[in-house]
């Protein structure tokens, strides 16, 4: 695995969702890069469309898909969304429910700065999680670079084949199923029967600008994984021949997970995969 200069910047990118407003250009309208509370902050995003009086809105929340959001409306000088989440649960029987919780998130702006707050009920039904983030509006993308004229310095390895020295899990709370293994960098997420175990992401001490990442991938049938460009665009690692991936997930297998299609599919039935991974733009 090489990796060049690389430097996680907060950005969204989005799905729409219709739904009524007004007919007048909205201060909430355009795409905005979101601050969410943790170690070391997490990256967020949201994209707001205004185009013949209907609103349209997407999230994206510290990772996974940009996802539209259930409900959305403009009340005063407020932008006010829902979310709806629905987790599985097993009780001491083995007997599964599906629980379903409605967030509301509420946002107002200033110029380019955007403050907003979620308030999310817990699935146990013993009180709520609120949080308060912060937000700035991204600015236009620049124009692609001409790749033949980008030049990289010299490669570094990002594993050491022994530990995970270079390396930490995003959220320092969670579970770390990560491990170096005959000199590949393995994780194995086990669950015990009736509990749920929160494991962490993985990612570099480091922080880099201009890069290219070169990655060699193994992911066996059921298993979903990826690598988040810049801790944010997932380039989604998936089997191509797993029949119980979603289709719209499956369709972004080696590209930006929901966003960007790859240029080439990689073949099926290889179990090492490498994946070619370039930004040269360094947004800020």
């Amino acid at each position: 695995m090489n990796y060049r200069r690389f430097k996680p910047v907060l950005t969204f990118s989005c799905l729409l969702i219709v739904l009524a407003s007004h007919a007048a250009e909205s201060p909430f309208a355009g795409e905005w890069e979101l601050t969410l509370p943790g170690p070391g902050g997490n990256a967020g995003w949201l994209g707001v469309q205004q185009q013949n009086g209907q609103l349209g809105v997407s999230i994206m929340w510290r990772a996974g898909s940009v996802e539209p959001v259930a409900s959305a409306a403009i009340d005063g000088n407020q932008l006010v969304m829902t979310r709806k989440h629905e987790s599985e649960l097993k009780d001491a029987q083995g007997h599964k429910s599906t629980v379903v919780t409605i967030e509301n998130i509420s946002c107002k702006v200033e110029g380019s700065a955007m403050r907003g707050t979620s308030i999310k009920p817990r699935e146990n039904g013993a009180g709520e999680d609120v949080v308060e983030f912060s937000g700035r509006r991204q600015p236009p993308m620049p124009p692609a670079p001409d790749l033949s004229k980008v030049k990289f310095g010299d490669a570094i390895s990002l594993i050491n084949g022994k530990d995970l020295t270079g390396w930490r899990l995003t959220d320092p709370h969670a579970v770390n199923g990560w491990s170096i293994k005959d000199g590949l960098l393995v994780n194995n997420p086990v669950q015990e029967e009736g509990k749920h175990k929160n494991y962490g992401n993985l990612r570099t001490d480091k922080e880099f600008e201009d890069f290219s990442l070169k990655v060699e991938v193994r992911v066996d049938k059921g298993q979903n994984s990826g690598v988040y460009v810049r801790g944010i665009y997932e380039v989604q690692l998936i089997p191509m021949a797993d029949q119980s991936i979603p289709t719209i997930w499956a369709l972004s297998t080696a590209g930006l997970n929901r966003a960007v299609a790859p240029r080439r599919r990689p073949v099926s039935g290889k179990p090492w995969r490498s994946r070619l991974s370039i930004a040269t733009s360094p947004l800020s």
